[in-house]
C-alpha cells in the first residue's frame, strides 16, 4: 500500500490571555453563555487514565469583533455596526454616530471591518477558534490533543423562587487561569492584520457579570505563525490510520 499525504499551510495569530475569573452572561433563561460543554476528555497522569469535563468558549469572535469596533472608533474610522437597521419599530435610531449599517458599504466602498468580518451575505475571511477548556487537576499529563487547561467551577443559581421554594434555577460555570486561541488570517492583507492586531488591545472582558468584577482579561502574549499540517495515511494491514502532524513557525512575536 502507498503512503499518502496532504499539507495545508496557513497563517494564524496566536493569542495567550489570562482571566482570573469569567462566568456565562447573565440571563436567567441562559440564552447567552460562555462555556458551552463538550464531551469529556481523557488525559493520562503516571500511566492512569482520568476523565474531565470540557467546555468550550464560545463567543471570542464576537468579542474580537466588538474590539474592532472599538478600534476603529479611536482611530476615527467609520465602519459597519452590528445592525443592517438603521431604527427600531417605534422610529428610535440604532445605529450611533461613527458606524453605519452592517453591510451597507459593500460594495463600492466596503470598511475595514466589513473586510475582515463579512456580513450575512459577504463571508468572514477570518476563523477565530480556541482548544477545549478542561479541569486537569495535575500539573503532569498527557492527552491526545491540545486543551487549554484551567479552573472551571460551577454553581447552581435561583433565578426564582417561591415561598421559598426555587422555582427556575440553573448552573453557571466559571472559568479562571490562562488560555490561548487562534486566528486564521491566511486571506486577509497586510493592513487588515495590522488592523486586527491593534483591535485585540481593545479587548477588555469576557462574558457576563462585568459590573460585579467577573471577566477581567489580559493579553499575556500575541504571535504571527506559519502553520504546516500534514494528514497522513499510514498503511497498517487492514487499512489506513490517519496521523495528524503540524509544524508551526513564529513569524512575529509580541508580549503584554
Amino acid at each position: 500500500m502507498l503512503e499518502l499525504a496532504v499539507e495545508k499551510v496557513y497563517r494564524r495569530i496566536r493569542v495567550e490571555a489570562y482571566t482570573p475569573i469569567a462566568k456565562p452572561a447573565n440571563s436567567t433563561v441562559q440564552k447567552s453563555k460562555v462555556l458551552l460543554k463538550l464531551a469529556p476528555i481523557t488525559y493520562r497522569n503516571n500511566g492512569k487514565e482520568h476523565r474531565v469535563e470540557a467546555y468550550l468558549i464560545k463567543g471570542l469572535k464576537g468579542l474580537l469583533r466588538h474590539a474592532a469596533m472599538e478600534c476603529a472608533r479611536s482611530k476615527g474610522l467609520e465602519v459597519c455596526h452590528t445592525s443592517d437597521k438603521t431604527e427600531d419599530k417605534q422610529g428610535n435610531k440604532l445605529i450611533p454616530k461613527g458606524f453605519h449599517p452592517l453591510g451597507s458599504c459593500y460594495p463600492l466602498n466596503e470598511c475595514i471591518l466589513h473586510r475582515i468580518f463579512g456580513s450575512m451575505h459577504v463571508p468572514s475571511k477570518i476563523r477565530v477558534w480556541a482548544n477545549p477548556v478542561a479541569n486537569i487537576k495535575h500539573e503532569e499529563y498527557e492527552v491526545s490533543s491540545p486543551v487549554n487547561k484551567m479552573q472551571v467551577a460551577t454553581e447552581n443559581r435561583i433565578a426564582l423562587s417561591y415561598g421559598g421554594t426555587a422555582i427556575q434555577d440553573f448552573r453557571e460555570s466559571y472559568i479562571s487561569g490562562d488560555f490561548t486561541f487562534f486566528i486564521d488570517i491566511t486571506k486577509l492583507g497586510e493592513e487588515e492584520v495590522q488592523f486586527l492586531l491593534e483591535s485585540l488591545l481593545h479587548i477588555e472582558t469576557l462574558g457576563g457579570g462585568v459590573s460585579s468584577g467577573y471577566g477581567h482579561v489580559i493579553l499575556r502574549k500575541i504571535a504571527i505563525e506559519e502553520v504546516k499540517e500534514t494528514r497522513r495515511l499510514i498503511p497498517n494491514g487492514n487499512g489506513y490510520d490517519v496521523k495528524y502532524e503540524e509544524r508551526v513557525k513564529t513569524l512575529v512575536q509580541g508580549r503584554g
